[in-house]
């Protein structure tokens, strides 16, 4: 069962199963991140357990009026995962927490997908093999494709 943590260790949380990943270049994942893209680890709802820790979160909405909520460490203030309004019945857990210095190697973590490419870094490369998405409507097809993933799954 993989685990993960903020930085502080204040926040604890388990995760019964990584069904997708992917790779998001929206300004908005940059800007929590504080990177060039956040990589996501995406978990059905009912798969995900905040063990312990007070995290805060806050609510963001896009101009298509898309609700997404984004929740931190209420200590350390580590970005841990985001609820996306039009899929509650997933958790979108920032893979850069999940515990293990060999979390990120694991195969079943490489990203499926890539959201917002039109807004990646010219400097970085697509990963070979994930589907790419432009823009927004690519982030409806993005969901849509995960959202049928965690049918299957569950």
């Amino acid at each position: 069962m993989p685990t993960a943590t903020c930085l502080c260790g204040a926040c604890h949380i388990k995760i019964d199963t990584i069904i997708a990943t992917g790779i998001w270049h929206c300004t908005t994942c940059r800007k929590m991140t504080s990177a060039p893209y956040s990589i996501n680890a995406i978990s059905p709802t009912s798969a995900f357990h905040l063990v312990s820790g007070s995290p805060k979160s806050r609510k963001l909405t896009a101009d298509t009026g898309v609700v997404s909520t984004l929740t931190f460490c209420g200590d350390c203030s580590s970005a841990l995962w985001v609820e996306y309004s039009p899929m509650p019945e997933i958790r979108i857990l920032k893979a850069g927490v999940l515990d293990g210095d060999d979390a990120l190697e694991l195969q079943a973590l490489k990203p499926l997908v890539e959201q917002f490419t039109k807004r990646r870094a010219p400097w970085l490369c697509a990963v070979e093999g994930a589907q790419q998405f432009a823009g927004q409507q690519g982030a409806t097809e993005a969901t849509e494709m995960l959202a049928e993933i965690v049918v299957q799954k569950d």
